[in-house]
């Protein structure tokens, strides 16, 4: 009788322990609760609003975060940017997958956030600073310089220097000539969801450490004169009073000086140790003539 009663206990102990939920169900449940589909966030130093669509569901701390994040590079644009940023009002996705973040308009779409992989002020940069078409090679140069003076390191060179990687790209007699960059029929060879990978991580190098060379060299105020205009070769002559060749051969020189004995460490990263690879083998030429970017 004894052995039947404990019997009983045992499975009514067993049945109870199953239809309980467990602290880490409870704990799943929270989140939940706490996930946010949608949020905004007002920056009232510079009336702007930024309107957040949460499809990543990040929890209420990851969003805090994220707020955070896009709070700070705003600062940092609006302090030297204020006089040319006209939009009041953004909107931003926290999206899911592999895609790399973008921007159009005054619509930004983030991914990786939580990967650390979403470069917030770098579609900060296109979204407040403006992107047309035309202006390819300045938004992307500007876009890589501010990332890096603000030390959200990523591609194309993480927090390696950009002209240390570029030098290594001069030394391995890798190179598009910038009047081939600027051209507007070639743009999407080296930007976009068709550009070619390794043509894209070349023009975003090339575009950056460009870019930092005129801005150190003769200032930020005449770089913006340059900036988001269409015809740029010509532009670049209007505006430095010395022709595209003779700017470029300045930079070229300088780029000469620069190490590029920590440019290894940058391919322990895998997706850029596997376009390095393609990069070494490719004939830069052909690739540019031959590339059929509507495939």
């Amino acid at each position: 009788m004894k052995k039947m009663i404990m019997s009983i206990t045992i499975l009514m102990l067993f049945l109870v322990s199953c239809s309980t939920p467990t602290h880490e169900t409870e704990e799943s449940v929270s989140m939940e609760e706490t996930y946010k589909p949608e949020d905004e966030m007002y920056v009232h130093e510079y009336d702007r609003t930024f309107y957040i669509k949460n499809y990543a569901r990040l929890t209420d701390e990851q969003l805090d975060r994220f707020k955070k994040d896009i709070y700070d590079a705003v600062l940092y644009l609006e302090e030297r940017f204020h006089d040319r940023i006209d939009e009041k009002k953004y909107y931003i996705s926290v999206d899911v997958g592999y895609k790399a973040s973008n921007a159009d308009g005054n619509s930004i779409h983030y991914y990786r956030y939580l990967e650390g992989r979403a470069g917030i002020i770098h579609e900060l940069t296109h979204a407040m600073l403006g992107y047309q078409f035309g202006g390819y090679f300045t938004q992307e140069g500007l876009a890589v310089y501010i990332q890096n003076k603000y030390g959200e390191f990523g591609y194309p060179s993480s927090d390696i220097s950009i002209h240390s990687l570029m030098s290594y790209f001069k030394e391995n007699n890798k190179y598009i000539p910038l009047e081939t960059l600027m051209n507007e029929e070639l743009v999407s060879n080296f930007g976009g969801k068709y550009a070619n990978e390794v043509l894209q991580w070349m023009a975003y190098t090339e575009a950056g450490s460009f870019t930092e060379y005129l801005i150190d060299e003769y200032g930020l105020e005449m770089f913006m004169q340059l900036y988001n205009q269409p015809e740029l070769a010509s532009k670049v002559e209007e505006v430095y009073k010395k022709p595209l060749s003779q700017l470029e051969e300045e930079w070229l020189n300088f780029i000469k000086k620069q190490s590029t004995e920590e440019v290894a460490k940058l391919f322990e990263i895998p997706y850029l140790k596997d376009i390095n690879e393609r990069l070494l083998k490719s004939n830069i030429h052909e690739l540019i003539n031959t590339y059929d970017w509507s495939s």
